[in-house]
């Protein structure tokens, strides 16, 4: 048996294990209140704070959008609703507002009270709320700028209709239950006519409702309303009676941020001197062409609607973005630009891309309800986005593209062997500067209405809405998110790329024998001799060069340097010119272009050498974007330098990407080339042709200013439709044939190019007879905006 501990060693024992539990939990205790008093105290204090504090909202406005000379393309109109509930406006809330505070004054004798001395007891507080609501409606007409009278005619008017619905609504609904009633063999007795009076006597939605008595309210109007109608203050009363209730200053008044989102310059009228067109379209008259829905697929929509992802969008840019996150966060961490049911959210184009920027924050109201202090943050209205276009050079060039004006729409002159004279053409455009790389404009034909209203394009139903939209697109912007082929336009950069890799010599004839295989004249051929069977040789007289291969745009001789490139190199050389990159314009979704084909890796791995052969006049396994094309020629203009085209105008410099190092040399050789080829004898946009072996008229004739550039006509896939929707089994093709392009360089007589144009019409056929004109009437739109100043030409005798 152990021996027993002394009762004195257990005492002391038991009293160490007390202390050290009672130490224990006390210092649990005193770090929970070190974390409480010390450590979390500012938060906790806020957190506390804000259970005492009444948070009002006021509105604020979205940011605009200018285009590079400072037009509003979009903007927020002042619309602040007024609006006033139900009973406010037939004076049942005097009523029913002042039985209720009657009774909380009297709520100890109220049960022991008849009926009438109820009554008695609520006359003084109702007359007291008539008062107010009278002393409201004073209010609202004075701020608002109106007769009392307009104000009470406007809610009379409110009410009568609301009342006429009332009795509408009852009777069908009486009409329905005696139905039932009957239907069913039961008895209309006096508790069935009790029900049915009952059913048929709910309030309809319109007698709980608010109802606008005044819309499209400025600002200031809007901004004291609302801070009155979240006032409160002592009703006018015997104090005698108890201490006076606070009530609403404007008794039932809501006031609703109800602002349009417009677009000031979204139609503009062009004025067309029609003498500068073709001539069989020529006359003495000048044309007005409304142009509408000028720049949609660029500025793009709002819509009313929030959605889950635009709220997950919101934290996303509050995380990337630290500044916009301490602009936008309250000092409890409120975020002043979250999203409320109703509010306007940027759903395509700029309007979209940058929602967080023209999204405005706002403004907020604190009352501290316990010490009666209140703090005011104003709002911040959302920050303006600049555009580097020119809304009015992109109306002239959706002018020029207009079928109404005859260029855009199928002519003799154009020998289009698919499709029928008289049918609408449509396509993109893109005008770009060349030093900066900003886009001017940017075209894309044709567009979904902005109003709806797809009557301007003879569409009247459904039916023909959903087959246009099929076809073309209208809902995209073809000038950076529809692939083409790039056809000869191509030709001057594969010329510039197969110099600076070795794979030609500048001055180096290539033979034109018409086609590029010896014993195959029906495949790699040129268009000369496919159509005419003829040669370049034969044309010009001796093997083409450098020179004149881009003045006839000599299939061969690219052929040629496609073959000697071969497929990597020559995927490489289309690279180097941004195929294959999508560029950062600040809009939604593009077409980076691609190399190789559709079910390839996109890197041009899976090239051949027939592909290459192809590519070198730029078909085969390979498409871009108009803007690719402009971008491409900027470069060639700048000697190689790739500058990163530019939408956003933000104050920065031009973001270079890369040098290609074009030389001397080689940059004067394509630039001559592409001068014949709108200059030059044989050039192939050079001049139009109205009958066969017939007159002819040249295509560009604006005096003073020196334009070079090149013809595309870009094979292109068939469009087809499946009009059964069940399946390509049996597609219907609806347009085939080729593509036509042109580019071109701009710039004043003797001067560098400054402006490169970049157009491309959907299976419009011949780049010359089709884009050309259309591309003259683009760069007269430069002159008439001031962005080209001609020089005259020297008077006769004048030397120096």
């Amino acid at each position: 048996m152990p021996p027993r501990l002394p009762v004195q060693s257990m005492f002391r024992r038991r009293l160490i294990l007390i202390g050290l539990a009672t130490a224990l939990s006390c210092g649990g205790i005193s770090a929970q209140l070190v974390r409480l008093t010390i450590v979390e105290s500012d938060e906790l204090r806020a957190r506390a704070e804000s259970r005492l504090a009444r948070q009002h909202w006021t509105p604020t406005v979205r940011g605009r959008i200018l285009d590079r000379k400072g037009r509003v393309l979009a903007a927020d109109r002042a619309g602040y609703a007024i609006e006033i509930d139900y009973d406010a406006l037939t004076g049942d809330w005097a009523r029913t507002h002042g039985r209720t505070l009657a009774y909380r004054a009297n709520k100890d004798a109220w049960g022991d009270w008849t009926a009438d001395e109820r009554a008695t007891a609520a006359r003084p507080f109702i007359d007291a709320c008539a008062e107010r609501l009278a002393q409201s409606h004073d209010r609202i007409a004075r701020a608002l700028g109106i007769p009392r009278q307009e104000l009470e005619d406007r809610s009379a008017a409110i009410v009568s209709r609301v009342r006429s619905m009332k009795d509408a609504v009852r009777s069908r609904a009486e009409r329905r239950l005696r139905d039932d009633y009957t239907a069913r063999g039961a008895p209309i007795d006096d508790a069935a006519e009790r029900r049915i009076a009952s059913v048929a006597s709910r309030p309809i939605a319109e007698e709980l409702a608010a109802h606008p008595i005044a819309t499209g309210v400025a600002d200031e109007t809007g901004f004291e309303l609302l801070r009155l109608a979240e006032a409160e203050s002592p009703l006018a009363i015997d104090t005698a009676l108890g201490e006076a209730p606070l009530v609403p200053v404007l008794p039932g008044v809501r006031v609703r941020n109800a602002a349009d989102r417009i677009y000031p310059h979204d139609t503009l009228n062009v004025e067309v001197e029609m003498s500068t067109l073709p001539r069989p379209l020529a006359s003495e008259e000048v044309r007005t062409v409304v142009v509408p829905d000028l720049a949609t697929t660029i500025i793009g929509r709002v819509r009313d609607r929030v959605y889950a992802d635009d709220i997950d969008a919101r934290a996303a840019a509050l995380e990337a973005d630290p500044d916009l996150a301490q602009r936008a966060r309250t000092g409890v961490g409120t975020d002043r630009g979250s999203y409320l049911p109703e509010d306007r959210v940027g759903h395509t184009g700029v309007e979209r891309t940058f929602e967080h920027t023209l999204r405005g924050l706002r403004g907020v109201r604190v009352e501290n309800l316990a010490t009666g202090r209140t703090e005011t943050t104003p709002a911040d209205h959302g920050r303006d986005v600049s555009l580097t276009l020119d809304i009015a050079l992109q109306a002239r060039v959706r002018a020029a593209m207009d079928p109404a004006l005859g260029l855009a729409r199928v002519q003799d002159w154009h020998q289009n062997h698919t499709l029928s004279t008289g049918t609408n053409l449509y396509g993109a455009a893109v005008v770009m500067a060349v030093d900066t790389g900003e886009v001017l404009a940017m075209v894309s034909t044709p567009t979904t209405p902005r109003d709806g209203d797809w009557s301007r394009y003879g569409l009247t139903d459904d039916a023909q809405v959903e087959l246009f939209s099929d076809l073309f697109s209208p809902e995209l912007n073809k000038c950076l998110a529809k692939p083409y082929p790039p056809g000869s336009i191509a030709k001057a950069m594969v010329l510039a790329g197969a110099i600076e890799r070795g794979a030609y010599t500048l001055g180096e004839r290539i033979p034109a024998t018409g086609h590029l295989l010896p014993d195959r004249d029906d495949v790699f051929r040129s268009w000369i001799f496919k159509t005419y069977g003829i040669t370049h040789r034969d044309q010009l007289g001796h093997d083409p060069e450098a020179v004149d291969a881009l003045m006839v745009s000599a299939n061969v001789f690219f052929y040629t340097l496609g073959r000697r490139l071969g497929p990597e190199r020559i995927a490489d050389l289309y690279h180097d010119y941004g195929v294959g990159s999508a560029f950062d314009l600040g809009l939604g979704s593009q077409w980076p272009g691609r190399v190789g084909t559709l079910s390839g890796p996109g890197d041009g791995s899976d090239l051949g050498s027939s592909d290459a052969i192809l590519m070198g006049i730029g078909q085969g396994p390979v498409t871009w974007t108009p803007l690719h094309a402009a971008n491409a020629y900027a470069t060639i203009a700048r000697a190689g330098v790739v500058i990163e085209p530019k939408l956003i105008k933000d104050g920065r410099a031009p973001q270079v990407l890369r040098d290609l190092a074009i030389d001397d040399d080689t940059y004067a050789a394509i630039m001559e080339g592409l001068y014949q080829s709108v200059h030059g004898e044989f050039g192939t946009g050079v001049s139009l042709e109205y009958a066969v072996g017939g007159e002819r008229e040249k295509i560009f004739r604006v005096p003073g200013v020196t334009v070079r550039g090149k013809t595309g006509t870009a094979t292109a896939p068939d469009l087809q439709i499946d009009p059964d929707g069940d399946g390509p089994a049996d597609p219907v093709t609806m347009m085939s044939g080729d593509h036509s392009w042109f580019v071109v360089l701009v710039g004043e007589d003797g001067g560098p190019a400054r402006y490169v144009v970049s157009v491309v019409m959907d299976y419009a056929g011949s780049g010359g007879r089709v884009s050309g004109p259309i591309c003259d009437q683009i760069v007269r739109a430069l002159v008439t905006e001031g962005y080209l100043t001609p020089r005259p030409a020297p008077e006769a005798g004048f030397e120096g």
